[in-house]
């Protein structure tokens, strides 16, 4: 039954959505392996949606509770203000109908494919779901962008890997452009080959999606149906391979269902070493040194032209769009067990991410000082320009295992506290390489647009680089798994009871920021066993709950 999203009110312009056939016949491929059994399937109907007149914008926010919500976002006019800017851009809003969220920047229901035969009876359909933007094309429109101005998104539709930390995501595709629509087919018994079939696309069955011309929504092609069997035997423990039956997938919203991966997180993060331990004996000879607490006061010393310790950090530019960064809880917190010289020792591992809620970017640049140091300056921004810097702070080679390139001093501090505050240790690593690796909230003005992700302008590929970039975005985060050199404490000393986790972005003030009272990050945690085989409890934090990573371990189709 539709559910009709409320008539746009004037100057506000909903988008003309419209779909673009690129290829004459759709096919529908089934691949069966020597058994029968259903190994592949794929849609192949070179079919694209366009956005005429005005973007097409949807907005998902996390609730506390875990729960997402929607809405639909249009503009005066159709004009979609760019970057920071939008956060003065009046928008009309609509909240989207709960069957069309399909989990975090997923609209459910947003394509309907129908297939008919001669005779003109509907044999299949199932719908699929609109998943992000990733790899939208520019059309031959005069008012479109030359870039695209809303976030790519690479998770697709697999809800399993929404990631811990996400708190909004926008989805969007700028008029004047278009993407290719999902061709994700339900599981269900394939329409006989070699047989005259027509394809049916609907877009927006539902009619929950606010559209100018919804007549033009349909568009029926011819399709062919193929069957291929595999000369090999089917690999039992082939990991790309359908289980007998295929995927099971709601054939309502085309989201597949998982029910082994409930508890899957998909981070791109800073990578751990390929092989071989991520803790050498030259870093835990080092957590013996930060166990006294030098470590955190070399780091400020260290800084050379940012503020030491006990002197105020100067003033940031007036007029300029400061970034804010906030730690989020700890994640993916476990023991470890390693033996150095014969002795056991008991690790604390736990993985950290900080990220950027704005209204500006963060921006390092460092040039070659002396040593294996570079001088860091961070460059301020206004209005989407560059418009000051300031010497603040220093970068340092780090060889690490996993890391090999500059990291930024004091950029975050970890320690473990007991429960009144008192210091039971210091984490050993303070200094990141600081990068966008997880999109945590989409929806703030500024946000990243295009396909950044990685370590743009790179953190030095070696240690004779003369410069180095380091920024993070807005509505972005840093993450450094828990397996990674210096995500850990050393616990073998420490005594079973009940700890905090404390994780503190920008500890020392060196960075200009927009607020620093949102920096601090804790989670609550149970330590037990004996040594050798130490035990840890983490205590729930809203959505972060690192009980689920027991069921990742076994997850078979993730």
């Amino acid at each position: 039954m539709p559910i009709p999203m409320p008539p746009t009110p004037a100057p506000y312009i909903a988008p003309d959505l419209h779909p673009i056939v690129a290829l004459p016949t759709a096919q529908l491929n089934y691949v069966r392996d020597r058994n029968g059994r259903i190994t592949d399937r794929g849609l192949a109907h070179g079919l694209w949606v366009g956005s005429e007149g005005a973007p097409l914008e949807l907005r998902f926010h996390r609730r506390e509770d875990g729960s997402i919500w929607g809405e639909q976002a249009t503009y005066v006019d159709g004009d979609r203000a760019e970057g920071a800017a939008r956060a003065s851009a009046a928008a009309h809003t609509e909240p989207l109908s709960r069957r069309l969220i399909g989990g975090m920047g997923i609209a459910a229901n947003f394509v309907r494919y129908t297939v008919i035969d001669s005779s003109g009876a509907e044999i299949r359909q199932w719908s699929t779901p609109l998943c992000g933007t990733f790899g939208s094309v520019r059309l031959d429109r005069a008012n479109s962008p030359d870039e695209p101005t809303y976030p790519s998104t690479w998770e697709g539709c697999e809800r399993d890997f929404e990631g811990v930390y996400v708190l909004g995501r926008l989805t969007g595709l700028d008029r004047g452009w278009a993407m290719q629509l999902p061709a994700r087919v339900a599981t269900f018994k394939p329409p006989r080959p070699g047989k005259h079939y027509q394809l049916r696309v609907e877009l927006d069955p539902l009619d929950g999606i606010a559209d100018s011309n919804p007549a033009n929504d349909s568009v029926t092609i011819p399709l062919t149906v193929t069957s291929v069997v595999m000369t090999a035997e089917r690999d039992d423990d082939c990991k790309f391979c359908e289980p007998p039956g295929g995927i099971p997938i709601d054939p309502v919203t085309g989201i597949p269902v998982r029910p082994n991966a409930a508890a899957a997180r998909s981070h791109v993060g800073h990578a751990a070493p390929a092989s071989g331990t991520t803790e050498p004996e030259w870093y835990l000879d080092k957590l013996r040194v930060v166990e006294a607490g030098l470590e955190q006061r070399r780091a400020v010393r260290e800084a050379g032209p940012a503020p030491r310790e006990g002197e105020p950090a100067p003033a940031a530019p007036a007029n300029v769009d400061l970034p804010d960064l906030q730690a989020a809880p700890s994640y993916g917190i476990h023991t470890d067990t390693i033996t150095r010289r014969r002795q056991v020792r008991d690790l604390l591992r736990f993985g950290a991410l900080t990220w950027n809620a704005g209204p500006g970017p963060l921006e390092v640049e460092a040039f070659r000082e002396s040593g294996t140091t570079l001088a860091a300056y961070q460059v301020f921004s206004r209005d989407g320009k560059r418009a000051d810097r300031q010497a603040r702070g220093t970068l340092v080679w780090h060889d690490a295992p996993g890391h090999n390139h500059f990291h930024f001093n004091a950029f975050a501090g970890y320690t473990l506290t007991k429960l009144d505050g008192t210091k039971v240790r210091d984490g050993g690593k303070h200094s990141w390489c600081i990068v966008d690796t997880d999109q945590v909230d989409t929806t703030r003005p500024g946000t990243n647009t295009g396909n950044r992700f990685g370590a743009a302008g790179g953190c030095g590929s070696d240690s004779g680089s003369l410069w180095a970039r380091l920024s993070l975005s807005v509505g972005s985060g840093d993450y450094y798994g828990p397996d990674i050199a210096g995500q850990s404490f050393d616990i073998t000393t420490v005594p079973n009871g009940v700890y905090h986790v404390r994780v503190e972005a920008n500890p020392t003030d060196v960075i200009a920021e927009a607020n620093f009272d949102n920096n601090v990050s804790v989670r609550t945690v149970t330590l037990g066993g004996t040594r050798g085989h130490r035990t840890v409890v983490a205590r729930a934090h809203k959505l972060i709950n690192d009980e689920a990573l027991d069921d990742f371990d076994d997850c078979k189709n993730c």
